[in-house]
Parts: C-alpha cells; structure tokens; sequence
C-alpha cells in the first residue's frame, strides 16, 4: 500500500507590462471570429495528413461561402485548400497602437463550420525575448488547480537571447484564474555540441545523442501518423472531435502503437516524447470543478490538506489518463506497463525523458503503446535514445531583477522555494524577470529551461448546489468521463455554430 501511495502522489505531482517591445504570443480563437477581424492574416495551414503550408507576409484568408482557405504562398504562388482537409490554422493578427503582434491557431472542424474557440486552463504565460522582441516560449503548471497540487516544472526557453548580458523574461496571467507563483529560476545548461537537453519528471536534466525515430506509427485503424510525431516541430497528432451527434461510432479511447529497431543485448532505453494537454482537454479542467458547485472550495481544502479526495483524484486520473498516460512495451504476447507520462500545455508542449525498462522484449523491435482518451492529448514527438545519457554542466541562476507592470520590486518573492508566493489575481497582471547571463565555455552549446514551482485557481461560479450523482458517477465508472467530454463538446459546439448563424 505503501508503494501505490508514493505512485499516487506521483500521478498527482504530474497532473497538478508595456515594454514597447513586440510580444508573439499564441492561443485559440473561433473560426467564425477570424472571419470577423478587419484584418485576416493566416500565416500558416496545419493539413490533417500533417503536412503544412505557408503563407506570404499579406497571408491567406477563410472564405466562408466556398469553405477555402486561400492566399499566395511565400513564392507567390496561389494556395487553396479545402477547409475540409485543415487541421487548424495560425492566424497573425497585428495591433500597432499597442505594438504587439499576436498569432492565434484556429481549429478547423471535419466539415470546416465550426472551429474551437476555449479559454485553456494553464498557468502564467512566458515570453522569452530574442533580442528584438518578447515572443512566446513556455507555459507551466498547466493542471496544478490548487496549493494541494503545487509542483514544479521545467520549460525550455527556445527563443530566450542573452541581451547586454542579461535573459530578459515576461510573465503575463491571461486567464480568468488567479496565479500563485513561489519561485521562478533558470537552469543554463551547456552541453556537447550536437547533443540535445531533456528534463525528467523529477527535473534531472540529461543531454542526449543519436536519437532513434519510430520505424512505424500506427493509430488505431492502422493509419500511419508518422508526419505528426518525426520531430518536435509544432505539427501535433491530435483527436478528431465529433462534427455531430450521428458519430456515435467513434471509440473513447486512441490506440498508438510506435515500432522501433533495438540493438541486440539492449536492457534499457531512455523515451523522449513531446506529449500534452489538447485544447478540449484542458477545457475539461473548468468544467469538471464546476460541477461541484457551492462544495468545490471544501473539496480544495481535502486536496489540499492531502485527505481522501485527494487520494480518489489520484487514483481517478491513473485510472482514466486524462492528464498522465501510461505506456506499454510489448513483451511476448502481452503489453508491460513500463512508464506513465504527463502533459504539459496546451499551447505549449515540452519535451520529456522517461527511462525504460526493456527486459521481456522478444526480437530485434521495441514496440510501444498508448491509449489516449479522444479529445484530452497530442503529441508532437516520439523517440528512442540507446546511447548513455550524460548530466551536463549546468548552472541555477536566481532572478537579479523582477519587477511588476506597476514598478513593485518581487523578487525575494520569487528567488527560492519558499512559500513566499507572488500572487497574479487579474486578468493582464504581469512581471519582467532579469537573469544573468554566465560566459559559456568553447565547444559547447548552451539551452536554458525555466524552473517555476506553483500553481493556480481558476475563477468558478460557485452559487449551483453540487452535481453529486454526476461526480460519482464520472469517478466510479470507467471511460465515462470520457462520453461526458465529448458529449459536452457536441452541446459546445452546436450552441457555438446556432450563435454564429
């Protein structure tokens, strides 16, 4: 009982400013508003195949009458695309009075009528400033909805430039939720060059060589998805929501198998894999708290003071993986659990190293499995590393600035694990952190990974008496969490589309 104690609370640990710089940042909007702007820039189409399309600097536009995408690409040549054959789109939109520049990524429903427009729960916004302007990079403690849940995550800064010899950093609450934030640090790792930097789930950070791609990725109907998940490039596989309440046949739950050589004697391996929360999933977050009603702030305080309801959270998500998923290695016959993975974003994803164990292959091929609930994941990246994995140096650097949009000085606040929380209760509530940038030594390249520990409430009406026969009935009953979710996502969108007309 013990062991499955410490394995629950791992579950849970997984699971829980004007600067007159331009400020890049990503998130979701409804397709019907995009046709509203008096400016449409579509930068970029997401092709359901995985493939993906570009547009010149004037970008593409929706045509809502043909249901096309459509515009010049950067060459000049004419692109139209069915919105029927559209993952999701990214939409550039430029406001010069306030000096931003921001992208949206619109999702295109099955038929193109309808696209996802969800205020995803995840924690502050970070931006990272590449020398020219702030642009988006990490988004932390997605899923951490209460102090009960707090941990600490690490998010690798792929923008972040060393200015005047300081990292200059933005962090912005943009969600109804009020943000409670104890330290924010940076770990400057530099590494061999040609290696690459993956955190574990406890934050060790390897670098690691000569990363081995899957021979074959397979979804559930044997459909290749090898285009989503070749490399870590923003290109995430994803589920396909229902169009209508007439696709009752589609199964609750994904399963991806991913096929790899093995050297021969090999007894262990490391996984890196680019997995989060998708949109509709993270959604889910709000509206599983709002079924609780007037009792959710007594179910914070069990969760928080570590009681039952804690325990049955834990137990709930292992069960249904909603916001951890385990992965299974073929050995003979049978499927071995062998590691359980947690999301991140859903915006932003990160990239993860999970060790295992490879005793009982039977061959020359790994063979790997997840089942993903429908609607709660993507996943950009999967591979395999053989080879050693080597701590590199590294380096953890408190703030030596951190000031408030309004001047006030925080960063005692946020220099170390203490308890201390700097709290963002306001939508637009925002910080600028400064960090020193060592000298790094020849030969070696550097990555940086912000470290904050936290976590967030979001804003909730808490006035309706609790659904308790749903609760239980979610808990206790496999997989009806997720019919709950896609049921509610129909409702979601029928309402969204009736709006629009």
């Amino acid at each position: 009982m013990a062991r499955k104690m410490i394995t629950l609370l791992a579950i849970l640990a997984l699971v829980n400013l004007t600067t007159g710089c331009k400020v890049y940042d990503t998130k979701m909007m409804s397709l019907q508003e995009l046709t509203q702007q008096t400016e449409q820039n579509i930068a970029e189409v997401v092709l359901a195949s995985g493939s993906e399309l570009t547009f010149n600097d004037a970008g593409g536009i929706y045509d809502t009458q043909r249901q096309v995408v459509s515009g010049l690409d950067v060459m000049g040549k004419r692109i139209e695309v069915d919105a029927d054959k559209v993952l999701y789109v990214r939409v550039k939109h430029v406001n010069s009075g306030a000096s931003t520049v921001t992208t949206f990524a619109a999702i295109i429903g099955l038929l193109g009528v309808a696209a996802l427009i969800i205020a995803a729960q995840s924690c502050p916004l970070v931006y990272s400033f590449d020398g020219e302007q702030f642009v988006f990079d990490a988004e932390p403690l997605g899923g951490a909805i209460c102090r009960g849940l707090a941990r600490t995550d690490f998010s690798r800064l792929e923008h972040l430039v060393g200015t005047d010899g300081r990292y200059r950093l933005l962090v912005r609450n943009e969600l109804a939720e009020t943000q409670h934030l104890d330290c924010m640090r940076l770990r400057v790792v530099d590494h061999p060059k040609g290696t690459k930097v993956y955190p574990d789930f406890d934050g060790t950070l390897y670098a690691v060589s000569d990363p081995v791609a899957p021979s074959m990725a397979l979804d559930e109907r044997g459909k290749d998805i090898s285009p989503f998940i070749f490399s870590s490039d923003g290109i995430a596989w994803q589920s396909v929501l229902p169009h209508d309440s007439s696709q009752t046949d589609l199964p609750l739950r994904h399963e991806l198998t991913f096929s790899f050589p093995v050297p021969e004697g090999s007894t262990t391996a490391s996984l890196l894999i680019n997995a989060g929360t998708a949109t509709w999933g993270s959604n889910m977050i709000r509206a599983m708290l709002e079924l609780r009603g007037s009792a959710v702030d007594d179910w914070y305080a069990d969760v928080d003071a570590g009681g039952f309801e804690r325990l049955k959270l834990g137990m709930f998500m292992l069960r249904e993986e909603l916001y951890v998923l385990k992965v299974f290695v073929q050995t003979g016959t049978s499927w071995t659990q062998r590691a359980i993975i947690g999301g991140s974003g859903p915006y932003m994803t990160e990239d993860r190293l999970y060790a295992l164990d490879l005793t009982g292959i039977e061959g020359d091929s790994l063979h790997i499995r997840v089942r993903p609930p429908r609607g709660f994941w993507s996943l950009d990246h999967v591979a395999i590393s053989y080879t050693p994995t080597v701590k590199p140096e590294q380096q953890t650097i408190e703030p030596v600035q951190a000031r408030t949009q309004d001047g006030h000085n925080i960063r005692t606040a946020l220099a170390r694990m203490d308890q201390q929380y700097h709290d963002m209760p306001m939508t637009g509530d925002a910080f600028h952190l400064e960090f020193e940038a060592p000298a790094m030594k020849e030969d070696l390249e550097r990555s940086l990974f912000l470290e904050t520990t936290g976590y967030y409430m979001l804003h909730l009406e808490k006035q309706a008496p609790p659904q308790t026969d749903i609760i239980q009935e979610l808990m206790n009953t496999p997989d009806m969490i997720v019919s709950h979710s896609l049921n509610q996502y129909l409702q979601w969108r029928d309402s969204h589309v009736s709006a629009t007309k």
